[in-house]
């Protein structure tokens, strides 16, 4: 929970009128507070208070004034106050421009590079010195998760992933969000307004962030739109691997839920992967 006296801490001389609570995860308590003059984001830990050093060292790493995210405005280890920024969440069925701007914001946060692999140590630093070590820590993560699959057993998806694991090879290290889903991104006025929420943000690879943003767009025409604003390179065959990866993991959450066109979509990427 977060109380006034929370937000004393951030600013002492402005009255707060409203406070609402806008926590859906597990992970974190999200609350709404409106002075006179201004809206804020506040934030604090439930079981994982990496989640918000997170957030304070990614947006940290972002200079580039042309990449709209919500900014920090305090953080003293425990509470994290962050910009409020007005709007509303992304949809599947946004004018094909929104989806190009996107595609455009996330190709420039994708030229911020770093050093190492997995969850930010520090602004710029992923835990793991290779991406391979990443891949393998991302997968006993999701392990809990592949196995409520229905659709495939967990035997079948190690084999699949250890036949291409050699695709782990990547030098290169960038800031990838790793949470692009629509709830993450904020739309005003038929544009795009700001990336959020950058508790699971890393160094990685961009392949990574495509992976999961195949299944997070849920339209083959939204996807297409996309890449034509990222307009950057990328391995195709690492893409479908993270893809894979991630779908396996999002249908056995049920997020991706049967008979719907996400899930059509990962039942032909797995025939893809099988084959």
């Amino acid at each position: 929970m977060i109380t006034e006296e929370d937000f004393v801490k951030f600013d002492s001389t402005n009255k707060v009128i409203s406070i609402k609570d806008l926590s859906i995860g597990w992970d974190r308590f999200v609350y709404l507070f409106e002075t006179a003059n201004n809206k804020y984001i506040l934030k604090k830990s439930k079981d994982a208070p990496e989640a918000l050093s997170t957030e304070v060292h990614a947006r940290a790493m972002i200079t580039d004034a042309s990449i709209p995210f919500a900014r920090t405005f305090f953080y003293d280890g425990a509470l994290l106050v962050e910009e409020y920024v007005e709007g509303r969440h992304m949809t599947q069925d946004e004018p094909s421009c929104v989806y190009r701007e996107l595609g455009a914001s996330v190709g420039k946060l994708h030229e911020i590079g770093g050093t190492g692999f997995g969850p930010l140590e520090a602004p710029g630093k992923g835990r793991y010195s290779t991406e391979k070590e990443a891949a393998e820590n991302y997968l006993d993560f999701d392990e809990p998760y592949f196995k409520e699959n229905p659709v495939i057993n967990t035997t079948d998806v190690k084999g699949i992933i250890e036949k291409h694991k050699h695709i782990f090879d990547s030098k290169e290290s960038i800031l990838i969000h790793d949470d692009l889903f629509n709830e993450n991104i904020i739309v005003r006025e038929g544009k795009l307004a700001a990336i959020i929420d950058f508790a699971d943000a890393m160094m990685g690879a961009r392949e990574q962030e495509l992976g999961l943003y195949y299944f997070a767009c849920g339209k083959d025409e939204v996807w297409e739109s996309f890449l034509e604003g990222y307009a950057k390179d990328f391995d195709h065959d690492k893409c479908r691997l993270y893809a894979f990866m991630c779908g396996t993991s999002l249908v056995g959450e049920n997020y991706i839920k049967p008979d719907t066109l996400n899930h059509e979509r990962y039942l032909k990427l797995l025939k893809e992967m099988l084959e």
